[in-house]
């Protein structure tokens, strides 16, 4: 199963995101392994740490991946110039855990039923093929 691409961007137009003290504190606060453990359930491949693939020209192997440390999201925050407050760990709505597995759901039901349309026509193609053939 290939439940595609997750990305998290981030708004260089933001006046605060524009630090890039900021923006490390972001990465050190993202729980990579908890997401793709816990709320994608442990199908979604591994975590990417680059934009490139290892597959891909440019992908830089030596390039070590930002871990979940909240400690170093406040040291950058403090050098930053900002309060660190809202960094502070918070659990997770319910609903998180669920989004994936409805967005599944909601995909086979709407795959499912375009197949069916498409059965159909086909069905309808061959009923017309078939009485065409025996009227001639």
């Amino acid at each position: 199963m290939f439940l595609g691409l997750q990305l998290i961007g981030i708004n260089l137009a933001h006046p605060k995101l524009q630090n890039k003290y900021v923006r490390w504190a972001i990465n050190y606060m993202i729980p990579i392994d908890h997401i793709v453990e816990n709320i994608l359930g442990g199908v979604a491949g591994k975590p990417a740490y680059q934009f490139l693939a290892p597959e891909t020209i440019g992908h830089n192997p030596e390039l070590p991946p930002v871990e979940y440390n909240p400690e170093k999201a406040k040291e950058f925050m403090e050098k930053a110039g900002y309060k660190y407050e809202w960094l502070e760990e918070k659990p997770l709505p319910q609903w998180v855990y669920i989004a994936p597995f409805l967005t599944f759901v909601l995909g086979l039901v709407i795959g499912f039923a375009i197949m069916k349309v498409k059965i159909g026509k086909v069905e309808e193609e061959v009923e017309e093929t078939t009485e065409s053939q025996e009227s001639t």
